[in-house]
């Protein structure tokens, strides 16, 4: 029977992880504690290729892309990019800004999304959304410049493929410019298509279950006034008995006015 031979990947994983175990699940550097995941290899001499116990060490991703020579000039690296710094030179640099601009394009994209969310979250609010306030709102919610949101998201988020659509309105006694859903919106067969019909999902899913709760609360409502009106009831039909009851033990109208009227103010000082 063959035996089982690790993987180069496997190896690297395994020397890690007794590095990583080996200082107490901590960074050889800044000393803090550290998950394994969220640090790579370290090799002393910058030769990537000697394992020698004394060579290696756990280094956290913070500290390894500090050491870095092109740190000022491009930033840290994507999250989890397993770049040894000591094998540094012309192509480590170049692949750090590569890196860096395919990072810088992802938050970008991620941003964007969060924009889109923000739509579909406050389009058809009662008060309306308005332009000005789809620019202000959403470049808070979002972090980013209101001229990103106002020559880029938002011509693209109401363009005539997109779901949403901008028409005149009034606010107040201003004219002003309204967000609406766009009528009888088909996804693109896309990405972007693809995320805002889930988008799209969700708000209809939500929206069913705020119907759902406003009719729950509607019977619970009714019920409510119907028990009230049926308790109501009884109880007039207990002060009639009890009335009738005083008159037949010959009391006058005064007598029964007062008993009623103690027993009502007794009833109120209990609650």
């Amino acid at each position: 029977m063959a035996r089982y031979a690790p993987t180069r990947t496997e190896q690297r994983r395994l020397i890690r992880h007794f590095a990583w175990k080996a200082q107490g699940e901590k960074c050889k550097i800044c000393n803090q504690p550290q998950r394994e995941d969220d640090g790579i290899v370290e090799h002393a001499n910058g030769n990537p290729a000697d394992y020698r116990p004394e060579n290696i060490g756990f280094v956290c991703n913070s500290c390894n892309q500090r050491k870095r020579p092109d740190f000022v000039s491009n930033g840290p690296l994507p999250t989890g990019i397993d770049v040894c710094v000591n094998t540094s030179g012309p192509e480590l640099i170049a692949t750090a800004a590569a890196l860096n601009r395919s990072s810088r394009e992802m938050q970008i994209s991620e941003r964007e999304d969060l924009f889109r969310v923000f739509l579909w979250n406050n389009v058809g609010r009662k008060d309306e959304l308005t332009v000005p306030e789809a620019i202000a709102e959403g470049a808070e919610y979002c972090d980013v410049s209101p001229a990103t949101i106002e020559a880029r998201w938002l011509p693209k988020a109401t363009s005539r493929l997109s779901p949403f659509i901008v028409l005149p309105g009034t606010r107040g006694n201003s004219p002003t410019l309204i967000i609406k859903l766009r009528p009888r919106w088909k996804p693109v067969d896309n990405e972007r298509g693809r995320k805002d019909r889930e988008l799209m999902l969700l708000r209809q899913e939500r929206e069913a279950q705020n119907i759902a709760k406003s009719l729950q609360e509607r019977e619970a409502e009714v019920m409510d006034k119907e028990a009230a009106q049926r308790v109501a009831e009884h109880h007039k039909r207990d002060k009639f008995a009890l009335i009738d009851a005083l008159k037949a033990k010959g009391m006058s109208d005064d007598e029964i006015t007062k008993i009623l009227q103690d027993a009502a103010n007794s009833q109120r000082g209990s609650q």
